[in-house]
């Protein structure tokens, strides 16, 4: 039987606790989280799934201490600013084959490097949960761009979360170009403004990373909380329009004189892609998201950026960058 632990059980955690409820071979569950309210939560999302998890292999614990011994895979579903206190608490206590870690990774770049040694030395599998790989429409779009095509890749929207969700869409250039080489450019972030979650920060504005064969991911996020948050990808030879919230794609290539198509698309929840991805790494050994040693080099250069901003804005030298 795989043993399998969530760390963090709010509202994400939550729903890849129902994701892992759809597994379909032996397993056990403990879902850690210090919060009662956290663990109700889970409680509760849990029975809105029909499962073949038996509930006596089911654990809400309060502690990593009172987790199984030997962890085939943990998820770790906490805020950025305690992650990496969380990954030195459950590998100090317990032996861990397969990690699957949430953005944003950490707030400090001391952190990520800290981050890779431990799992190097423990010989653990790491992945970060930036799922876009996971979705068809975007293995659809990958198969239609070529190594060495020139992408424009916008996203806008109104404070749909720059700060916390830049990294999302970076993933996933680095997957569609297949090229995890960016020079981050902040100069068009405007305002910082307070974040959804107490403590964190958000930005407004526009963040470009740009890659060296002059591929460019352009994020806008305004004054505007009503504006949907719509996607643009542009190669030479296609074009699509990517409405996720609507599930709506249009799309156009030169072979077709750029006569527009639009159809319906599937953009799961994450509670549909937890089953998946576990199911690739139990079974597998293998996973669609981004291994952690790509995502670091990914995160790093970003919270550099957003740092640069951050202290230019604040007038003072921090190396925390407070998003989650």
């Amino acid at each position: 039987m795989h043993k399998i632990a969530i760390i963090g059980c709010g509202q994400l955690g939550s729903r890849h606790l129902q994701g892992l409820l759809k597994i379909d071979f032996p397993i056990s569950i403990d879902v850690v989280d210090l919060s009662d309210e956290s663990l109700n939560l889970a409680k509760s999302r849990a029975k809105e799934i029909q499962t073949k998890v038996n509930p006596e292999n089911i654990r809400y614990l309060t502690l990593i201490d009172q987790m199984h011994d030997n962890i085939d895979l943990c998820i770790i579903a906490t805020s950025a600013n305690i992650r990496f206190k969380v990954i030195k608490e459950l590998l100090k206590l317990k032996k861990v084959k397969n990690l699957v870690l949430e953005k944003v990774l950490f707030q400090t770049i001391d952190e990520y490097l800290e981050a890779f040694k431990l799992f190097k030395k423990n010989k653990i599998s790491c992945w970060v949960n930036c799922p876009r790989p996971m979705f068809e429409i975007y293995k659809d779009i990958k198969s239609k761009i070529r190594r060495n095509d020139i992408v424009t890749y916008i996203v806008t929207g109104g404070e749909w979360g720059l700060a916390c969700n830049a990294i999302h869409f970076i993933d996933n250039m680095a997957y569609l170009t297949q090229q995890s080489n960016f020079n981050y450019d902040h100069s068009g972030i405007s305002k910082i403004i307070e974040g959804k979650r107490n403590g964190f920060i958000e930005f407004v504005g526009t963040f470009i990373a740009r890659q060296n064969n002059g591929s460019e991911l352009i994020l806008h996020s305004r004054l505007d909380s009503s504006a949907p948050l719509k996607s643009q990808i542009f190669t030479e030879n296609y074009s699509w329009s990517i409405d996720e919230i609507s599930g709506v794609i249009i799309e156009s290539s030169k072979e077709k004189k750029w006569q527009e198509h639009s159809r319906k698309i599937q953009i799961p929840f994450q509670s549909d892609l937890t089953n998946h991805l576990a199911s690739q790494i139990l079974l597998d050994k293998k996973c669609d998201l981004t291994s952690y040693d790509i995502s670091m080099k990914l995160h790093k250069n970003m919270i550099i950026s957003f740092l640069e901003f951050y202290n230019s804005s604040i007038n003072h030298i921090s190396k925390v960058c407070p998003i989650t």
